[in-house]
C-alpha cells in the first residue's frame, strides 16, 4: 500500500509537470500532453508509448533535461504496472546517460537513482537498493545542500527501502528526519506535512502498532482537511487509512462510517484511482449490498474495480475480491451475463481460483442463456477440482456439468456425471437432491413421465421432512415439476382424469407453499425464480381446472380457476416489491419496519455465506442454526405488522383472494358488472361477473386473435394517416372492423345495461387495449364520431385484480387516509412511467408532450402549483407548493440501466446521494410518510406487464384515490381538449370514471363538422383507475309529500261519506 500510494503520487506530479514545460519542440510537447492525459485516465501502457516517442524527439533535438524527464516518467509508469525489467532498464539508462550528458550534479540523475533503487528493493536486493538510494541523496545534497524539500523526499525513499527490508528503526529515523526538515522549511501547517504523517502511519501499520498508526493518519487527515479542504482527495485517502485501522481494532461501525465518507469524497473526484480509493468504494459497496441496496452496491463495486484498474500497481489479489463481489451483486440483480464476466475475472488470480467462484461462474452463464459456454465452464471447473484434489469441489462440478448436459439434451453424458455423484460415499444431502432432481428431468425429457413423477414425488417427500436451509423452496420446485409432468400426460390423453386431478392436487399444494415462501426472508435469487415459476404454476393450474370442468361440468373448478388467476396477479405485483430495498410506509410503525428489514437482510447475508461455504461442511451447521433463529424473528415481525399495519402487510405479502361469491355481492352493492382477463401462451380466459353470478369463457390465443389485437393496438396507437380526408373510408373500415371483432371476442355475455359501472381487469397485452374504443356494431356508411363505443355507454373503471378492487372498496368505505392530490400521468411508448431526471417543457418542443404544456401551466396556476421545467429545477421547485389539490404530471423519461434505477420514490427523507427523485412529502406536504416504488415495465404490446398497473397501484397505496393515465405517446389538440372537458366535469361531479364518460360524450357531440377526429386515437388514450364511486342512492319520497298524500286520502274519504 505504501509503495502504491507513493508511486501514484509520482505519476500525478509527473503528469502535471508535463504541462508546465517551457518552450520545447512542439511535436514532442504534444506527445507529452497526450501522455499526461493518459496517465490521469489510467492508460499506463498508452502513456508509455507517448513518453518514449517524446523522449526520442527530445534526444534528437538534444533537449537533455526534457529527455531525461521523459525517461524518468517512463520508469514511473513501468513501476506502477509491475514491469520490473523494463523499469530497471529505463532507470539505468536515465541515471548513467544523465550523468554523462549533464554531469553528476543534476536532479534527473537523483530521480533516476531513486527509481532504480526502488526496482532493487522490490526484487529483494535491499543492500543494493540502500546503496543506490544514498547515491541519489548524495547527488541532491551536492546540488541543494542539506536543507531543501527535495532532501526530505530522498529521506522518504531511504525510509521506505528500510521498511521493505524490515529495518523499522532505520525507516523511523529517516521518516523523522524528513518530517523535521519539512517543519523547519515549510512550517507546522503546510500540507506536505501530511505526507510525513502518512508515511509514519504506514510504518506503524507495518509494525502492527495500530493505535499509533491511527494517531498519525488522524493528524494527516486534519492537516489535509484544514489546509486543502474537507473534500480534497488527500482527506479521503487519510479517512480510508483510518477506516482500515479501525476495522483492525474492532471498531467496525466507525470503520464503515469512515469508509463511507471516504468513498463519497472519492466519488466526487472522477480521477480518484488507486488502492485506497478502490478499497473505500469496495467497502461502501459491501455496506450497500448487506443493506439490500443492490443498485448502489453495484455502482460502487464497479467504481472499486475501475479505481484499482486505473491506479498504479494493479494488484491481482485485490482484483479477485472486487470482481467476486461485483459478480455476486449482479447475480442478485439478475444481470447474469455481466456477472459471468466478472466471476471469470475473479478466477484469473491465484486466490480467486476457488470452488465457489467457479460454481458462480457456471451458474451465471447458465442463467444468461449461454448453455454451451456454461457446459465448457463446468468442464473447466471439473478439471480444476481434479487438479486441486478437492473432492467437495469435484462433486459440485460433476453435479453442475451433469445438469447442464441434460438441459442440453446430452442425456447419456449427463446421467454418467450424476451417477458418479450419487455413488460417492461422502456426497452431502443437498447435493444428492440436486443430482436426483436432474435425473428426474432426464427421465421427463426421454418421455419416461411415470418414472419422472416418481422421482419428483420422492424428492418432495424428502424435502418436506428436511431441516436444511431452503428446504421449503426445493419442496415447491419438486411439486411444481411433478404437477407439470402430470399435465403433460393428461394432454396426451393418457389417463386424463387421473392425471388432471393429480396435477391439481400438486398445484394446490404449491399455492399453499408459495404463500409461505413469500412471507419468508428469501434470498433474491429464489425470489427471482419464483417470479417466473408462479406464472408457470398458475398457467398450468388454470388450464387444469378448465380441463376438469370439461370432464365433469362441476362449477367448483371454474371457481378454482378464478382463484388461481387472482393469485397470479397478486404475486406478480408483490414479488417485485419483495426484491426492492427496505422502505418506509404510511401507517406502519418504523420500529417494526426496521425489525422486518434487519432480520430479512440477516438471513440473506447468511444465505450468501452458506452458499460460499458449501465446500466446508463443518461450518454449514452453525450457519443454518443462525438462519433458523433469524427466520423465527422475521416471522414474529411479520405477525406484529399484520396486527398493527394490516394495509402494509396486505400490500407487500398479499391477503386471501376475493371469492366469486363475495365479488358478486360487491357488484350487487355497486350495480355493476365485471370482466376479469387472464392470458397465457395458449389461451385467453374471460371471467364475466354480473349481480347474478359468473361465467368463464375461453378464447384460443391463435394467430388470428393475436394479429387482430396487435393490429388494432397499432392502429389506435399510431393514429390515422396524415391525409385524413383522402383515407377516411379506408381508415374507418379497417379500424371499426377490428373494434367490432374484439368487442365480441372480449366482451361475451353481453354487458349490463348502458350507463352502469363496468369494471375491467385486463391482463398481459390487454393492459394496453383501450376497451372504450370497442363497439358492438359499425354501419358501413357511418363515421368515427357516430359509433356506439363502449366508452360512451359505460362508466369504465380499470383495476389490476378483483382482489385489489375489493380492497379499494373496503378502504374507501372505511374512510382511510386520503392524499390531498389527484395524479394525472402521461406515458410514452419507448419511455417507462417514472420520474428520473427531468424533462424540459417548452412550447416549441416537437415532442407530443408540448400539447399538454398550456393546460398543465393553467392548472398549476389555478391550484397554486408549478410545472417542473428543466433538469436544473429538479424536485426543489415543488418544495413550496401549498397543500391544495395539484396536478402531478409524470413526464416521459427513459428508464435507467436497471430496474432499480427507474422509479418515483415516496419518502420522508431527502436524497443524500443524488437530487433527481421526486419526494411527494416534500412536494405535497403529506403529513404521513409513504415510501413506494413505481416499478418500470416492458414496452407496450408486450405479453407480460404494462407500465400503468404498478404505477397505479403504487399511487393508490400511497393515498391517491384516483388516477387518470394516457396510454400512448402521440397526442394532439383533441387529447388536450378531452382532458380539459374531463377536468371541468370532475369539479362538478367528483367522479373520475363518470366524468371521463361524460367528457367523451361531449367531445363526440362537437364533431359534427369534423367526424374524422372521432378516430379513437384522439380520445381513447385516457384510462381511469382507482376506487369506484358509490352508486347513486335510490330516489326517496320526501316526508312532506307522504303526509300530504295521507291527508288527501282522508279528505277524499270524508267527502265520499258526505255524499
Amino acid at each position: 500500500m505504501r509503495i502504491l500510494y507513493f508511486t501514484f503520487a509520482l505519476l500525478l506530479s509527473g503528469s502535471a509537470a508535463l504541462w508546465c514545460q517551457p518552450s520545447v519542440p512542439p511535436v514532442a510537447a504534444q506527445y507529452q500532453n497526450r501522455a499526461a492525459s493518459q496517465l490521469l485516465n489510467g492508460d499506463i501502457e498508452g502513456a508509455i508509448v507517448q513518453l518514449e516517442t517524446a523522449a526520442f524527439l527530445y534526444e534528437a533535438a538534444e533537449q537533455w533535461e526534457y529527455y531525461f524527464s521523459c525517461l524518468n516518467q517512463v520508469t514511473n509508469a513501468y513501476l506502477s504496472i509491475g514491469k520490473m525489467d523494463e523499469a530497471k532498464r529505463t532507470a539505468k539508462k536515465a541515471l548513467w546517460q544523465s550523468i554523462q550528458r549533464l554531469g553528476r550534479d543534476n536532479d534527473e540523475a537523483a530521480k533516476a537513482a531513486h527509481r532504480l533503487a526502488e526496482v532493487y528493493s522490490r526484487a529483494g536486493r535491499h543492500a543494493k537498493a540502500m546503496e543506490v538510494h544514498k547515491m541519489g541523496l548524495m547527488i541532491r545534497e551536492s546540488i541543494y545542500g542539506s536543507r531543501h524539500v527535495l532532501i526530505a523526499v530522498s529521506y522518504d525513499w531511504i525510509a521506505r527501502a528500510g521498511a521493505a527490508a524490515g529495518d523499522y528503526s532505520l525507516a523511523a529515523d529517516y521518516y523523522a528526519r524528513a518530517m523535521r526538515l519539512r517543519k523547519d522549511l515549510q512550517g507546522e501547517e503546510h500540507p506536505d506535512l501530511a505526507i510525513s504523517y502518512t508515511n509514519l502511519g504506514s510504518l506503524e501499520l507495518a509494525r502492527e502498532n495500530y493505535p499509533q498508526a491511527l494517531v498519525h493518519y488522524q493528524t494527516a487527515y486534519e492537516i489535509g482537511r484544514n489546509r486543502l479542504g474537507e473534500n480534497h482527495p488527500n482527506a479521503a485517502s487519510a479517512l480510508s487509512s483510518m477506516a482500515y485501522i479501525n476495522r483492525l481494532l474492532g471498531e467496525v461501525e466507525l470503520a464503515e462510517r469512515q469508509y463511507r465518507e471516504a468513498a463519497l469524497l472519492y466519488r466526487n473526484n472522477p480521477d480518484a484511482n488507486g488502492e485506497q480509493a478502490a478499497e473505500a468504494f469496495y467497502e461502501l459497496a459491501l455496506q450497500y449490498f448487506n443493506d439490500g441496496k443492490l443498485n448502489a452496491a453495484g455502482n460502487f463495486a464497479k467504481r472499486a474495480v475501475r479505481a484499482l484498474a486505473f491506479g498504479p500497481g494493479q494488484n491481482p489479489e485485490y482484483f479477485h475480491r472486487y470482481y467476486q463481489t461485483l459478480g455476486a451483486i449482479q447475480m442478485e440483480m439478475g444481470e447474469y451475463e455481466e456477472a459471468a464476466i466478472n466471476f471469470r475475472h475473479a478466477l484469473d488470480s491465484k486466490r480467486g481460483a476457488s470452488g465457489p467462484n467457479y460454481q458462480q461462474w457456471v451458474e451465471a452463464l447458465r442463467l444468461s442463456g449461454s448453455l454451451s459456454a456454461a457446459i465448457d465452464a463446468a468442464s473447466t471447473f471439473l478439471e480444476w477440482s481434479k487438479g486441486e484434489q478437492n473432492p467437495s469441489a469435484m462433486l459440485n462440478a460433476r453435479t453442475q456439468l451433469g445438469s447442464l448436459l441434460i438441459e442440453n439434451s446430452q442425456i447419456e453424458e449427463g446421467v454418467q456425471q450424476l451417477t458418479a455423484v450419487l455413488n460417492h460415499a461422502n456426497t452431502p444431502f443437498w447435493l444428492l437432491q440436486e443430482a436426483n432432481f436432474s435425473l428426474a428431468e432426464a427421465s421427463r425429457r426421454e418421455g419416461a413421465y411415470e418414472q419422472a413423477i416418481q422421482n419428483y414425488k420422492q424428492l418432495a417427500v424428502e424435502w418436506e421432512q428436511s431441516r436444511h436451509a431452503g428446504a421449503l423452496f426445493f419442496y415447491f420446485k419438486a411439486l411444481l415439476a411433478m404437477g407439470v409432468t402430470h399435465c403433460t400426460l393428461a394432454w396426451q390423453d393418457r389417463n386424463t382424469l387421473y392425471n388432471l386431478e393429480a396435477a391439481l392436487n400438486a398445484f394446490q399444494a404449491c399455492d399453499k407453499i408459495l404463500v409461505r415462501l413469500i412471507r419468508s426472508p428469501l434470498p433474491s435469487e429464489q425470489l427471482t425464480f419464483l417470479l417466473g415459476a408462479q406464472t408457470q404454476l398458475y398457467n398450468h393450474a388454470i388450464k387444469t381446472c378448465y380441463g376438469l370442468y370439461q370432464q365433469n361440468q362441476e362449477k367448483s373448478y371454474l371457481e378454482e380457476a378464478f382463484y388461481f388467476s387472482e393469485r397470479s396477479k397478486q404475486w406478480g405485483a408483490r414479488l417485485p416489491l419483495l426484491l426492492l430495498p427496505p422502505a418506509s410506509f404510511a401507517q406502519a410503525p418504523k420500529k417494526l419496519l426496521n425489525k422486518e428489514a434487519t432480520h430479512k437482510l440477516a438471513v440473506q447475508r447468511l444465505f450468501r455465506t452458506l452458499k460460499n461455504s458449501r465446500f466446508q461442511a463443518e461450518v454449514t451447521d452453525s450457519i443454518q442454526n443462525e438462519m433458523e433463529k433469524q427466520e423465527g424473528a422475521y416471522r414474529e415481525a411479520l405477525a406484529e405488522l399484520e396486527q398493527q399495519a394490516p394495509r402494509y402487510y396486505r400490500l407487500k405479502f398479499g391477503g386471501e383472494p376475493v371469492s366469486p361469491q363475495a365479488l358478486v355481492a360487491l357488484l350487487q352493492q355497486q350495480s355493476a358488472s365485471l370482466y376479469s382477463y387472464y392470458i397465457d401462451e395458449e389461451n385467453l380466459y374471460i371471467f364475466y361477473f354480473t349481480t347474478d353470478g359468473f361465467q368463464l369463457f375461453r378464447r384460443p390465443m391463435d394467430e388470428t386473435f393475436r394479429t387482430g389485437l396487435h393490429t388494432f393496438l397499432q392502429v389506435i396507437h399510431n393514429g390515422p394517416e396524415e391525409n385524413l380526408e383522402g383515407s377516411s373510408d379506408e381508415a374507418y373500415q379497417k379500424t371499426t372492423a377490428l373494434a367490432v371483432q374484439l368487442y365480441h371476442k372480449l366482451l361475451p355475455g353481453k354487458p349490463a345495461p348502458a350507463g352502469e359501472q363496468l369494471f375491467l381487469l385486463p391482463h398481459g397485452r390487454l393492459q394496453w387495449l383501450p376497451f372504450e374504443a370497442l363497439a358492438p356494431a359499425a354501419p358501413a356508411g357511418g363515421n368515427f364520431a357516430s359509433l356506439p363505443y363502449l366508452g360512451l355507454s359505460y362508466n369504465l373503471v380499470y383495476h389490476s385484480s378483483a382482489t385489489a378492487l375489493r380492497d379499494a372498496l373496503e378502504q374507501g368505505a372505511a374512510g382511510a387516509y386520503e392524499s390531498p392530490f389527484e395524479a394525472f400521468v402521461w406515458t410514452e411508448q419507448n419511455n417507462q412511467v417514472a420520474m428520473k431526471g427531468a424533462y424540459t417543457l417548452n412550447s416549441n418542443d416537437s415532442s407530443p408532450l408540448a400539447f399538454f404544456l398550456a393546460l398543465a401551466q393553467k392548472w398549476a396556476t389555478e391550484k397554486g402549483g408549478q410545472v417542473w421545467e428543466g433538469a436544473m429545477a429538479r424536485e426543489a421547485i415543488f418544495r413550496e407548493l401549498p397543500p391544495a389539490e395539484v396536478v402531478l404530471l409524470a413526464l416521459p423519461v427513459r428508464a435507467g440501466s436497471s430496474s432499480g434505477d427507474t422509479f418515483v420514490y415516496f419518502s420522508d427523507t431527502a436524497d443524500s446521494l443524488s437530487d433527481n427523485r421526486l419526494y411527494l412529502k416534500e412536494a405535497y406536504r403529506i403529513k404521513k410518510p409513504a415510501a413506494l416504488y413505481i416499478l418500470p415495465s416492458v414496452l407496450p404490446q408486450s405479453m407480460s406487464h404494462s407500465a400503468w398497473q404498478p404505477l397505479a397501484e403504487a399511487l393508490e397505496y400511497s393515498g391517491c384515490q384516483s388516477l387518470l393515465l394516457h396510454r400512448w405517446a402521440t397526442t394532439g389538440q383533441p387529447s388536450t381538449e378531452l382532458l380539459e372537458l374531463f377536468l371541468n366535469r370532475r369539479i362538478a361531479m367528483g367522479s373520475t370514471s363518470g366524468s371521463l364518460m361524460e367528457a367523451r360524450r361531449e367531445y363526440m357531440s362537437r364533431l359534427a363538422n369534423r367526424p374524422e377526429m372521432g378516430h379513437p386515437h384522439f380520445w381513447a388514450g385516457y384510462l381511469a383507475y382507482g376506487t369506484p364511486e358509490a352508486p347513486p342512492p335510490s330516489a326517496s319520497i320526501p316526508r312532506f309529500w307522504i303526509i300530504a298524500a295521507v291527508a288527501g286520502l282522508i279528505l277524499i274519504g270524508w267527502l265520499v261519506r258526505l255524499n
